[in-house]
């Protein structure tokens, strides 16, 4: 049974396309989202510290610190991002950077709305502290994981997608407008420019003239040879 079972997981891993889809998710949407779970635990490292420090050596107001704390670890995520998808240069302020910043202020809309609901939730189950306390914690960790695989599928098949930018190149390369630039191009040598013959076709070509004229050279030459002996013959014979 075991033996059976290796042979089919075998079977099925040598298939051409699970072996692509295998090799699309491991090696590309895996190395991504590997990166994005990084810079989201950075980020949120990021936010904590900012938050501690706003707190505890400036002395700013809660809800000043967590604004502050929230831009610096957005600001963070957005940096390892575009680290994480390979993005290189000056970013498109309408294309990436903006939306962006608006996934991020309804991220934190969507977990300010959910840890509201399950403290009110909480509380007309009629929980004491230390359970309520549980209760909204949970509900705010789970609200985390669901930001965080919708960010995920968000930035990899919209913000960060590319848009068949190799296809454009291969639809290009091989498209008839450039298959007539070509031809034209080659149209347009001039009429009288050597040919690109061969170096060791060249004593081929030139030695096949050469031949019949050295043949006809000889011919003329007995020709001629003959002609001066009948003219001796008929001159003695006089």
């Amino acid at each position: 049974m075991a033996l059976a079972l290796r042979n089919v997981v075998r079977a099925v891993r040598a298939h051409s396309m699970v072996r692509a889809v295998y090799g699309y998710c491991v090696r590309t949407v895996g190395r991504q989202f590997t990166r994005f779970a990084i810079g989201a635990a950075l980020a949120l490292a990021t936010s904590e510290f900012t938050l501690l420090t706003c707190l505890g050596l400036l002395k700013l107001w809660p809800t000043v610190s967590a604004a502050v704390a929230w831009f610096a670890g957005a600001a963070v995520s957005y940096l390892l991002s575009r680290w994480a998808w390979e993005r290189k240069g000056r970013p498109d302020l309408l294309k990436e950077t903006l939306p962006f910043w608006l996934i991020a202020v309804g991220t934190i809309a969507f977990l300010s709305l959910a840890t509201s609901l399950a403290h009110h939730l909480a509380l007309s189950m009629g929980l004491r502290p230390i359970p309520r306390l549980v209760f909204v914690g949970t509900a705010y960790l789970a609200a985390n994981a669901v930001t965080f695989l919708s960010r995920f599928a968000i930035f990899h098949y919209v913000l960060f997608a590319d848009r068949g930018a190799k296809g454009s190149v291969h639809r290009s390369a091989g498209s008839p407008s450039v298959k007539a630039a070509s031809d034209g191009a080659s149209a347009a040598a001039p009429a009288g420019a050597p040919s690109a013959t061969p170096a060791s076709a060249a004593p081929l070509a030139s030695a096949g003239p050469a031949v019949p004229a050295a043949r006809s050279a000889s011919a003329a030459r007995r020709r001629a040879a003959s002609a001066g002996e009948e003219l001796r013959s008929t001159s003695a014979t006089r």
